[in-house]
């Protein structure tokens, strides 16, 4: 039975560490860790529903009996802190009672804190040091403390070319503000070892239950919410499983940013999110993505997950390590991670109190196959989307750009969530027209409109009503983007402000379509018109024309569908539904007069129709059309028609909207009757004779 009992594994359901708040999660790694090392080197451990779960040979009194009997605490200073103990000023209290205690579990902690002290007190040291000689007690303390220390040194700081770099989980190198990590954590050792109720404590912060204590101390950043008197366990599980991160850094050649180094799972802040706001992006020390496993592993496998996993963005040769937050929830979502993580937890070392840091949740995301994600590796042509966000971060960032850019992050992080990138193609359009609207900035930012994109973005978006099949439909016109923003001659960058063909400006859309259709007759008058669009192909109904006409529709999300579309490579092709009502008959006769045919002959072009169209002018615009068609075809039964101005203007901008031959032959049939049968449609307006 003895050796049965050895070899048998046990489940221990740990209720007590959860994946919420941070404090929580690091005491389950700090759990996993201590047990392999000291205890059990086969131990396993995973998250199952909300609670990490540790498959070992210690039952659950077993693991209770080695914390409270058997656990040695890792050696934890940081002389280069103020308030860490080493200097005069310093509470001591702690690190005195670990030297003078008999117990021989200590006796590593001991050894640490006198090699330190005779360290700092051999330079003559007062108060903690700063610059080169705080990186020069680093180095030192790195060559002459015992190898038992050295998992804190490095989750604590790294040393980069020429100064230490702080992974944000440990703050700024083992404190946050005026919280010292390392001395809080002697106390709180101290506390559980000699404490008489240190058992009852150890099951509260392993299982959950719970137990009154008399100690008083705060989690800091970890748990924010905690009260002030808290389970000294639970600090000292944590710091243990912090150290999980340790050794973690590496060199990130892909990057050319300040620092040169990158930590696993950790990230620069990034939007989407309703508690992360401007400044809280700006003034974040990053954010933390702390990864779900359901299938038991050994330590050696969660310290490799922690120490090699990462997350990567695009593919092939155009792949990249994850920087941001935005990078790692596209990774996740294209399964960019491949270490048998089921879902992250998000956190955001965000300042909440003062200069005081917090541990701010920021939700969870799985990590199951998106497809339609990996569309969005087209905003990462030329670092777009990268630049995009640095800049419209800047304290000189236009309001219209900033806020456009919070717009289309808030829009990303739902796509790689859902696959849907409706939004974010919408917010794209915006985003292009933001940056078009503040030039002078985009171009001394060096920020260029939105690049191009596949044409597989149609397929994403699925989509369809009357303001998306109007918008997609002028997205259709031949050099269309060029009238919605100023372009430079490669069409891939900024333009001048002044430029002629640009004409769509902060105005309705029926003022900015009349801008296009004028722009245009002025351009004919010099070069050889080009086609609007393929005659062949439509992507609305004149059913949405009428619509547009009578004014049911949304203008401003004709608008939005037009500069989203713009960007799709071939545009979009929602689908068509079947024609209801056919536009007023004013629209059918400017229609084929504007578009120059009638059947197969040509029309010549009509001076003043389109301007008196614009101007509101039906009687004056109808009976030019109708004197051009009395030329060409069978006589016209009325010599003009009437509309109301409002409604002649909109007509004037629904010429806008490019029309295939076989709904121009709809409309030809619906004024000249040429049809051998009654067509079944109605109008939406009967043609009115203009009054003798």
């Amino acid at each position: 039975m003895a050796d049965a009992k050895i070899t048998e594994l046990v489940d221990v359901v740990l209720t007590g560490c959860r994946p919420e708040p941070l404090a929580s999660y690091l005491k389950a790694l700090g759990v996993l860790r201590l047990v392999a090392q000291q205890k059990d080197a086969g131990a396993r451990g995973r998250w199952r529903g909300e609670h990490f779960v540790l498959t070992s040979r210690l039952t659950r009194q077993d693991l209770v009996d080695f914390f409270a009997s058997e656990w040695r605490p890792t050696p934890v200073v940081a002389p280069w802190n103020g308030g860490s103990g080493f200097y005069p000023k310093d509470n001591r209290a702690a690190a005195e009672a670990i030297l003078a205690s008999a117990d021989p579990r200590l006796a590593p902690f001991a050894e640490t804190i006198r090699l330190a002290r005779s360290f700092v007190a051999a330079q003559g040291w007062q108060e903690r040091p700063a610059d080169d000689a705080k990186t020069f007690l680093i180095a030192a303390m790195r060559a002459l403390l015992p190898e038992s220390a050295l998992e804190w040194l490095d989750a604590a700081l790294v040393l980069g070319d020429d100064r230490p770099l702080f992974p944000p989980l440990l703050g700024t190198g083992g404190n946050d503000g005026r919280l010292d990590f390392s001395n809080n954590f002697q106390q709180r050792v101290i506390q559980v070892l000699t404490s008489a109720t240190r058992v009852d404590e150890l099951e509260s912060s392993l299982f959950g239950s719970l137990e009154t204590v008399e100690f008083k101390g705060t989690m800091g950043q970890y748990a924010p919410a905690a009260n002030e008197r808290t389970n000294p366990w639970d600090f000292v599980l944590l710091i243990e499983g912090a150290m999980v991160f340790a050794a973690a850094a590496t060199r990130r050649y892909e990057n050319t940013g300040p620092t040169g180094l990158s930590f696993p799972f950790h990230a620069r802040a990034a939007g989407g999110v309703a508690t992360l706001a401007d400044s809280d992006e700006a003034d974040s020390r990053g954010e933390l993505w702390l990864p779900l496993w359901s299938a038991p592993a050994t330590y050696r496998e969660v310290r490799h997950l922690f120490a090699e996993g990462r997350a990567t963005v695009g593919a092939g040769k155009h792949a990249r390590p994850a920087s941001t937050a935005l990078d790692f929830a596209r990774a996740v979502s294209a399964l960019g991670v491949d270490r048998g993580v089921e879902a992250f937890v998000r956190v955001g070392f965000h300042v909440r109190n003062g200069f005081a840091y917090f541990a701010t949740p920021l939700g969870r995301f799985e990590t199951r196959d998106v497809p339609e994600s990996r569309l969005l590796d087209d905003l990462d042509s030329g670092e777009w989307l990268d630049r995009l966000r640095r800049q419209a971060s800047a304290a000189n960032a236009p309001a219209r750009v900033a806020v456009a850019k919070r717009r289309l992050e808030h829009a990303l992080f739902e796509a790689v969530r859902t696959g849907r990138l409706t939004s974010v193609l919408l917010e794209l359009g915006a985003t292009d027209e933001a940056l078009a609207q503040s030039l002078a900035f985009a171009k001394k930012a060096l920020l260029r409109p939105v690049p191009r994109l596949r044409a597989a973005w149609a397929e994403a978006v699925l989509e369809s009503s009357p303001e998306q099949r109007l918008g997609a439909a002028l997205a259709s016109r031949v050099g269309m983007r060029a009238r919605l923003i100023p372009l430079d001659e490669s069409g891939r960058g900024f333009g001048q402000a002044d430029q002629a063909e640009c004409v769509f400006t902060d105005r309705p859309l029926v003022d900015n379509l009349h801008a296009l259709l004028l722009r245009e007759e002025v351009e004919a008058l010099v070069r050889t018109p080009r086609p609007a669009a393929d005659p062949t192909a439509a992507r609305c109904t004149l059913s949405d024309i009428a619509a547009f006409i009578a004014g049911t529709v949304d203008d401003t999300s004709i608008e939005r569908w037009l500069r989203a579309a713009i960007l799709v490579e071939g545009g979009l092709w929602p689908p068509l539904p079947r024609e209801t009502v056919l536009p007023p008959a004013t629209f059918a006769v400017l229609a084929l007069v504007h578009g120059r045919r009638l059947g197969e002959a040509s029309l010549p072009r009509t001076p003043t129709l389109l301007s008196r169209a614009c101007a509101g002018d039906a009687v004056g615009a109808t009976s030019a059309a109708i004197r051009r068609l009395n030329a060409a075809a069978r006589p016209f039964p009325v010599r003009s028609l009437f509309e109301a101005p409002a409604t002649t203007r909109r007509i004037a901008a629904a010429l806008a909207f490019p029309l295939r031959t076989t709904q121009r032959r709809t409309l030809e049939r619906q004024v000249l009757g040429e049809v051998e049968e009654p067509t079944p449609l109605e109008t939406m307006t009967e043609p009115t004779q203009e009054p003798a």
